[in-house]
């Protein structure tokens, strides 16, 4: 029974019964009819807030059925709405009370006023004054912002998801209200509070211990969280993932979901359901990042211990993002550690990493650095000592920021990010005899090769909490983005500079943004608006030129009648000015979950007025029960920039350019169903069937003819055709417990039909890959070590192959073969598929944790396709025959 129910007063009402009852010996039967009466009073007789109902065996249910208790105990009927009640469950002890401290247990949450008509009790809703509940939900050991994290009111069950800022806020009536905060990996915190006007308050969850010795505790699949084409990566399970030569990878976890695909043996970028690898907007803390790859795409830039979260969006887009065809990824880097200073450092085959983080101020700023940099280069350049071909290459990337709280509604972000891939090889001619007539002259030529690309980016934001609903971000950035290449040719005698070639390729960009996020007291929902401006400044292609002489010479000893000459040629810079607006309600109405939006596009263009689009985004969800939910969705996107390949393959040489302005603008809609099931407490399966199409898609009309966009007009060189995708993909997913990971299998189709290519004909897309499946686990043996392995498969991919040619020729010899122009991907690579196994061993000593791991890529030596070339071969009799032969990066012996 409650504490509540005074028994100390239901003692001395019946003492004192009894002592009058014994006092009044002289009217023995008057006494007996007033105890009768006192004793035996019937439903009827008394007010029925103030009849008792007696509990014998206490109460353990839910507060429906304690109602029906009251009525049939009191005689009474109880009429309430759904407004003033929700079902939950009470557990009191043996006893007695009146029916309107029963009343009160049940609808003292919520603000009633009780009506008596009869034998019949109404409990009506009151009007009270509202108020917000906001505030910020982080870590409580590290202070980290906890994005997506749930806070709710538990008897209401209204509440919000925190924001990619650890922001949340919502609405509830004044009065005592019980507030729970949950995210996945973390305890759950529960606070009450009363609320006699809108309050700020700070929720801090615990890291929960999920292993122990008897048994898992994994947090229960959440299907309400579940939405279509959208792919939330844990952390644990990137770094878990059987890695290469030591490197954990976030874009390599998700090339392994469904619909998302790389190139052969893990070159080439990310391709999500067909689209080509420029058709994808990377973010990094909302700054678009246009290079997300190092080595060509064998290892993306983000180094998954500076990582906070990766979110990877391929249908039902959000009105707040735009720009891109394909997907968006979305990744956010921790903000530091505000509590105490703590580090991280990874020393594996290929590369060394670090992290570290502390506060600046305790509780008012923090600063987080991760740096990365691998060393080949070093190995190498000794094994090559005195060699004439020789050959370098590393890459590294830093990350940095600083964060400040400069008030409880104000904070402050600086960030920095650097990174960068370097190719270096060299050749060295010795002993080139040169015959001038009666002069002969021998000289040492070398030929000297750098190929530089990366990133680096800038950025401030500000954070500002307006009232207690309305949630702002504003951000400044600079980005830049280079690819360079650098020949020099010099004479080995005199160390003198004879040729010098430089070509720089790249894009910068200078942003501003708004975002606002505004949690609406009309229905439990968020509204979000804002606007965003990115100009745009391109270098398609430069190229500077010069030449010189060696020392004491007046002529060039490889042509004596050339003079010194200096030149340069470039192919100038575009300059593009982008706006974006949007504006974007998100609501949950009972098992009704909607996201509904505009998006606007607007580029300034040279030769015509601006040009605007309005894209229209649709999420719908429903949810039936908490084991089953449907999700339909449907969105536009523009994209006004695009990357040019230099060759076949994708290469970091490869141009962005604006696009024509001359053709329509690009764009895609996509339209997709999926329906999510939870079987039983940890799985989710989903299946997603999906159709896009991209009308007015750019493509260069000849490959071969890439270069003369350098010089002068380029836009002829483009023409516009459209695209077409369809698929269905299956996911089942474990994110918790000892034994976690996936299965996931996709099977699409791609297709591409320009009039101008292939005889007008349709063919198969460049990223068309039919199936794609792949199988990950993690087992975690205690809290020691954990063992993971995974295995992919993929269709091979597209490809375009001359098999015939003609020779040319010349008094009586053949002087050339020329190869026949073949029909546009009419053939396909082999199919590849792999094992990776990987094990990580944990030691914790003192405040320092040990991890050592080892891992094995390509277990069985499949001897996977990188590229396919023609290889000419002699006959004995003098003529050339080809024979197609296979690249592949791993290749055992066995």
């Amino acid at each position: 029974m409650s504490d509540n129910i005074k028994y100390g007063d239901l003692f001395l009402r019946r003492f004192w019964r009894l002592f009058f009852v014994r006092a009044c010996l002289v009217s023995l039967f008057f006494s007996f009819a007033i105890l009768a009466e006192s004793q035996n009073v019937t439903p009827s007789a008394a007010e029925p807030l103030e009849r008792e109902v007696r509990l014998v065996r206490g109460f353990d249910g839910q507060s429906d059925s304690l109602i029906q208790i009251i009525e049939r105990e009191a005689g009474i009927e109880v009429s309430y709405s759904n407004k003033v009640h929700v079902s939950s469950r009470l557990r009191l002890e043996a006893g007695s009370a009146t029916v309107g401290h029963f009343l009160d247990l049940i609808f003292g949450r919520f603000p009633t006023e009780i009506v008596v008509r009869g034998e019949r009790v109404i409990v009506a809703p009151r009007a009270v004054r509202q108020c917000y509940v906001s505030g910020f939900c982080r870590d409580a050991l590290t202070g980290e912002t906890l994005i997506g994290a749930n806070v709710y009111d538990t008897l209401l069950m209204v509440g919000a998801a925190t924001n990619d800022y650890g922001f949340f806020s919502f609405v509830v009536p004044e009065g005592r209200t019980a507030i729970r905060a949950s995210f996945v990996g973390y305890g759950t915190e529960n606070q009450t509070i009363t609320l006699v006007g809108d309050t700020l308050i700070a929720i801090r969850l615990r890291p929960a211990l999920q292993i122990d010795t008897v048994d898992i505790r994994a947090t229960v699949a959440d299907l309400s969280r579940t939405s279509t084409g959208t792919v939330e990566m844990p952390m644990e399970q990137v770094r878990s993932l059987p890695t290469l030569l030591g490197e954990s990878d976030v874009i390599k976890a998700l090339q392994q979901t469904p619909g998302v695909q790389s190139g052969e043996e893990g070159f080439g970028g990310m391709s999500v359901r067909g689209g080509t690898s420029d058709q994808n907007i990377v973010l990094l803390d909302d700054v678009p990042l246009y290079s997300p790859n190092h080595m060509m795409g064998l290892y993306s830039v983000f180094n998954s211990e500076g990582v906070n979260s990766a979110t990877l969006v391929k249908s039902g887009f959000p009105a707040r993002y735009g720009g891109r065809m394909s997907s968006v990824l979305d990744v956010k880097m921790k903000e530091g550690n505000n509590e105490q200073y703590s580090g991280y450092v990874n020393v594996g085959l290929l590369a060394s990493n670090a992290m570290f983080e502390g506060p600046v101020v305790k509780d008012k700023a923090s600063f987080t650095v991760s740096a990365r940099r691998t060393y080949f280069d070093l190995f190498s350049e000794q094994f090559q000592r005195g060699n004439d071909n020789r050959y370098a290459f590393y890459f590294y990337d830093v990350s940095a920021k600083l964060n400040c709280h400069l008030s409880p509604r104000d904070r402050l972000y600086v960030s920095f990010f650097s990174a960068s891939d370097r190719l270096r090889y060299g050749y060295n001619y010795r002993n080139i005899k040169l015959d001038y007539g009666n002069d002969e002259r021998t000289i040492g030529v070398n030929d000297q090769h750098i190929v530089r690309w990366g990133n680096l980016i800038g950025a401030a934001r500000w954070n500002h909490v307006f009232g207690q609903s309305l949630f702002v971000n504003c951000t400044a950035s600079a980005s830049r983005y280079r690819f360079r290449n650098e020949a020099v040719n010099y004479s080995a005698q005199a160390d003198t500079v004879v040729f010098e070639h430089r070509y720089y390729s790249g894009v910068d960009d200078l942003g501003l943004r708004a975002d606002f996020t505004w949690y609406t007291p009309f229905v439990p929902g968020t509204l979000r608006f804002g606007a965003n401006l990115t100009y745009h400044s391109f270098s398609p292609g430069i190229s500077l030129y010069s030449g010189g002489l060696a020392d004491n010479e007046t002529t060039d000893p490889l042509n004596p009648d050339a003079t010194p000459t200096l030149s340069a040629s470039t192919s100038g810079r575009f300059y593009r000015l982008e706006y974006h607006g949007y504006i974007e309600d998100e609501a949950r109405l009972g098992p009704v979950s909607l996201n509904a939006g505009v998006h606007f596009s607007v580029l300034n263009r040279d030769t015509e007025r601006p040009f605007v689009r309005v894209e229209p985004r649709l999420l719908l969800g429903i949810e039936t029960t908490k084991w089953l939910k449907f999700t339909l969705s449907y969105a536009e996107m523009t994209q006004f920039l695009q990357q040019v390949r230099m060759l076949q393959t994708a290469t970091p040489a490869d141009i962005w350019m604006p696009i024509a302005e001359e053709l329509p603008v690009p764009r895609s809609w996509q339209v997709s169903t999926e329906v999510a099931v939870r079987l039983g407490r940890h799985f989710v399966l989903s299946t997603e069937l999906y159709h896009k199409e991209y009308p007015h898609l750019q493509t260069l009309r000849d490959e071969q003819r890439t270069l003369n966009m350098l010089m002068g007009e380029w836009s002829h060189l483009f023409c516009s055709g459209n695209g077409e995708a369809n698929g269905a993909e299956f996911f089942l997913h474990k994110k918790s417990g000892r034994i976690s990971g996936w299965i996931s299998y996709s099977l699409s189709e791609s297709t591409s039909h320009f009039h101008e290519i292939n005889g007008g004909r349709p063919f198969a897309s460049d990223n068309d890959r039919r199936h794609s499946a792949s199988i990950y686990g993690s087992y975690k043996l205690g809290k020691s070590a954990d063992l993971s392995a995974s295995w992919q498969y993929n269709s091979g991919a597209p490809l375009t192959l001359s098999d015939s040619r003609f020779a040319v020729t010349g008094d009586g010899q053949t002087m050339q073969q020329v190869a026949v122009p073949a029909r546009r991907n009419a053939y396909r690579m082999p199919a590849s598929h792999s094992l990776s196994l990987g094990v990580n061993i944990n030691r914790t000593k003192g405040k320092t944790q040990r991890t050592l791991g080892f891992g094995i890529y390509n277990v069985y030596a499949n001897k996977n396709p990188m590229f396919v070339y023609w290889r000419p071969d002699q006959t004995p009799g003098g003529r050339t025959s080809y024979t197609l032969k296979q690249f592949s990066l791993i290749a055992w012996p066995w």
